[in-house]
């Protein structure tokens, strides 16, 4: 488990659990508080490394203990509108899994509040007691540090020149050029940043990338196999319907080349 408690700082989630069939009387995300009546049409749900990528700040969630959806529901909305009446100057959104998480889920898992520190202090002194842990079993308010996620995920910086050597990596084909991230752990079999990760870092680099999408954009990463000859693997982002020969593909052998992998490297989808 990633998360904490807000004061202590040391206790875990109180656990995960599926939420089906809530997204039609939830908060939108990320926007200050309205009505419900107003919500009329689907909005996107974003993943705590979203947030930790766009926003750079630790992220506050609100862990839900029910045992049925109607329980969920019941005690989401009641949450939901004390904050609208308590803090109306901390947005809340619902969370997505993290990309991390390893499992497919039912729908997202916990409600993030954006808190000010004046309403941090409101949510503590009304629902927390003196260990962090929470006055109402039917949830726990957790801290997930930023400085945590980017430790270990976020702080790789990418570069524009050519690998100087062979390894695990993560690649972005641009505008600019091919940007990557080689580690240089030689035991390494899969680099710890994602894409998105890299190109996060890449437009503060070049703000130029900004009118760039990643969406639109080639990219992928090298992973390290068991195999024993031809180790190495070159991932790239297109469905696996669309992979044809790939490994002589002129394009795809030109990222191949850039990264100093070997002609026998096969290339395969992501996906």
């Amino acid at each position: 488990m990633w998360g904490q408690r807000i004061q202590s700082r040391d206790g875990l989630l109180n656990g995960l659990f599926e939420l089906r069939g809530m997204l039609s009387c939830i908060e939108s995300p990320y926007r200050p508080h309205h009505d419900h009546a107003e919500i009329d049409m689907p909005q996107r749900i974003r993943t705590p490394e979203e947030i930790f990528r766009s926003e750079r700040r630790d992220i506050y969630t609100l862990e839900f203990q029910a045992k049925t959806s109607a329980e969920l529901q019941k005690t989401f909305k009641e949450m939901q509108d004390w904050f609208n009446q308590n803090t109306p100057d901390s947005p809340t959104e619902m969370l997505a899994p993290s990309e991390h998480s390893g499992w497919i889920v039912g729908g997202p898992m916990s409600l993030r509040i954006a808190f000010t520190p004046a309403d941090l202090e409101i949510f503590c002194k009304r629902w927390e007691n003196t260990d962090g842990g929470s006055l109402d079993p039917r949830f726990q308010c957790s801290l997930h540090p930023y400085v945590d996620w980017w430790e270990k995920h976020g702080r790789y910086m990418p570069t524009l020149a050519r690998p100087e050597g062979l390894g695990v990596s993560v690649w972005i084909e641009t505008s600019l050029g091919i940007l990557s991230h080689v580690l240089p752990d030689p035991e390494a079999n899969y680099h710890p940043a994602k894409a998105a990760d890299l190109w996060a870092n890449a437009c503060q680099q070049w703000p130029e990338l900004k009118a760039q999408s990643l969406d639109d954009l080639r990219y992928g990463c090298v992973v390290r196999t068991v195999a024993p000859t031809a180790p190495w693997l070159l991932l790239w982002n297109a469905p696996y319907t669309m992979l044809r020969n790939l490994r002589n593909d002129e394009c795809w052998r030109a990222v191949a080349d850039w990264l100093r992998l070997p002609a026998d490297t096969d290339i395969g989808s992501e996906w």
